[in-house]
This record gives structure tokens, C-alpha cells and sequence, in this order.
């Protein structure tokens, strides 16, 4: 399909993200292609939707705590084992160049 090409970058060209020129060869395309023009159209609206819904709830600051408090330990468990691992690994070499 020759519009292939361009529904690949859309996104990158909704977001303002390519060059200047690139952006006004962009805007001529999709002003003249109807399919490329609905793409744009129905991924603007969904990008107005997602930034709409994450307005939309706002965590309190009971919940963030409770958050916090359960994701702390599993940070601290995860940490120890690390340690555990690489003083694992220290034992293993060392018993390897001990042994030749």
C-alpha cells in the first residue's frame, strides 16, 4: 500500500517529532488522503482520551502511603538477595582459580 509508509510514523508526525520539512511533506499528505487523514483523526482522539482519563483519578495520600509501605519490602528483600548472589558468585570463582 503507498500509505504504508507514512501510517508507520503517524505517531512520531502526531507528536511533533520529525523534521521541519519532513512535517510539511506530513501535513500535505494528510490533508489529501482520506484513510491517512481518519488514522490521524482516530489517534489524535485516542490520545485525548488517555490524557483525559489519567485526570481523572488522583490517588489520595492514604493510598500512596499504603503503596509505598507495601513496595518497600520487596525492594529490601530483592536488594539482600542481589547480595547473596554476587557473594554466591564471588565463592564460586575463587573456589574455581583455588582448585587449578
Amino acid at each position: 500500500m503507498v500509505c504504508e509508509p507514512w501510517k508507520a510514523r503517524l505517531d512520531t508526525y502526531l507528536d511533533g517529532e520529525v523534521p521541519e520539512e519532513e512535517m510539511r511533506t506530513f501535513d500535505s499528505h494528510v490533508r489529501n488522503c482520506t484513510s491517512c487523514s481518519a488514522d490521524a483523526l482516530s489517534r489524535v482522539q485516542l490520545k485525548r482520551a488517555i490524557q483525559a482519563a489519567g485526570k481523572r483519578f488522583t490517588p489520595s495520600a492514604e493510598f500512596r502511603k499504603r503503596m509505598q509501605r507495601n513496595m518497600a519490602p520487596k525492594a529490601r528483600r530483592s536488594f539482600r538477595l542481589g547480595w547473596m548472589l554476587a557473594a554466591a558468585a564471588a565463592v564460586v570463582v575463587v573456589g574455581t582459580l583455588t582448585s587449578t
